[in-house]
């Protein structure tokens, strides 16, 4: 996973401060370090990032399926396998029961294709 350039901003007042991070991979721990101490109160922590499709059937992988009308057909899917440290390798993210990573996700979906989900659904 790749992490870019990221930002504080309060909830209550506009304030962006230049916010230094480090990934350890081996932990599986994000440290974000503000350059200057920050204020008291709610905040949101901003940053882009890349993650993987991968072959190992945990995060986000791809699942190699046969088309039903096409026999002998590979053909594959992008899906998602969520177990508490699983999600991480997706995005990062705080995935386990006391502290649940919220987070919304758009699907673009064939209509000869189903997507399930446990998030709630709404349809635009």
């Amino acid at each position: 996973m790749s992490l870019f350039p990221s930002t504080v901003t309060y909830i209550n007042f506009i304030f962006c401060a230049d916010v230094k991070f480090s990934l350890d991979d081996e932990a599986e721990t994000l440290t974000v370090t503000a350059a200057a101490d920050l204020a008291v109160g709610e905040a949101m922590v901003s940053f882009e990032y890349t993650g993987t499709l991968n072959d190992q059937m945990k995060g986000f992988y791809r699942s190699k399926y046969t088309h039903p009308d096409h026999p002998g057909e590979d053909r594959y899917a992008a899906v998602t396998q969520f177990e508490p440290v699983d999600a991480r390798r997706a995005l990062p993210c705080w995935d386990e029961p006391v502290h649940k990573a919220t987070f919304d996700v758009v699907l673009v979906v064939p209509k000869d294709r189903v997507a399930l989900s446990n998030m709630v659904r709404d349809v635009k």
